[in-house]
């Protein structure tokens, strides 16, 4: 069932890979995550459940006679609760030194992909999800 690696997947975080139910995760906060959802799934309050659905963000192409690699981006989780569809992400947070509030740690290429994906898809609600 669960199978914990010995490896880091980020030195600066600390987090370790998990695997469960056959399906890698990145951290174990993510893992809890998975693991709520599978019983929010199998109690009826969500139906489904995806881990890590990758979205297309822009279709690959060839400029000046060289392939462009497609821009992707994959989510934690993607699933249905009331009719309507949402996107998962699992993050750290830390403290804005600034502001003193509690923010998503997100590098700025996660946040440009997903207002990509929100403009792409605004009828999908998007959320981070406290690791």
């Amino acid at each position: 069932m669960t199978e914990r690696r010995a490896r880091y997947t980020s030195p600066k975080q600390r987090s370790r890979a998990v695997t469960i139910y056959g399906v890698d995760f990145a951290s174990e906060a993510e893992s809890r995550r998975y693991l709520f959802l599978l019983s929010e799934q199998q109690a009826g309050r969500i139906t489904d459940l995806e881990p890590h659905p990758k979205f297309i963000l822009q279709p690959s192409c060839k400029r000046d006679g060289a392939t462009v690699q497609a821009i992707t981006y994959t989510a934690d989780f993607a699933y249905t609760r009331d009719g309507a569809r949402v996107v998962e992400d699992v993050k750290a947070w830390m403290h804005n030194k600034r502001t003193g509030k509690r923010v998503p740690l997100v590098h700025e290429d996660c946040a440009l992909k997903v207002k990509m994906l929100r403009y792409q898809h605004p009828e999908i609600i998007f959320m981070f999800t406290e690791a």
